[in-house]
C-alpha cells in the first residue's frame, strides 16, 4: 500500500473560499481609494458593502475550519465560539 497526500475538507474549502475573499479585498480597496464603481449606490453608502464582505470573509474562512476534526476535540471552546461568530456572520 502506497502512502498518498490526503487533502483535508478546511483545505479544499478554503480553496473554494479563496475567489470570493480576493474579489471582497478588491472591491474594498476600491471603496478605500475612491475608485468609481460599476454601481454608483456603493459609493453612495459603502458601510453596507463593507459590512457585507468583512463578515462573509469571516464566515467562508472561520466556517471552513469548523470541518476539522481535531480542532472540535482539541479545542472545543474556540470550535464553539467560532461556530456562532459564524452563524451571526
Amino acid at each position: 500500500m502506497r502512502a498518498t497526500a490526503r487533502v483535508r475538507p478546511p483545505h479544499l474549502l478554503l480553496a473554494m473560499s479563496a475567489v470570493p475573499v480576493l474579489a471582497g479585498l478588491v472591491r474594498l480597496g476600491q471603496l478605500a481609494l475612491m475608485q468609481p464603481l460599476s454601481e454608483p449606490r456603493f459609493s453612495h453608502a459603502p458601510m453596507p458593502v463593507v459590512l457585507h464582505v468583512l463578515s462573509s470573509m469571516t464566515y467562508s474562512v472561520g466556517g471552513a475550519f469548523q470541518f476539522n476534526s481535531a480542532a472540535r476535540t482539541m479545542m472545543p471552546a474556540r470550535h464553539r465560539r467560532l461556530g456562532s461568530r459564524a452563524m451571526w456572520s
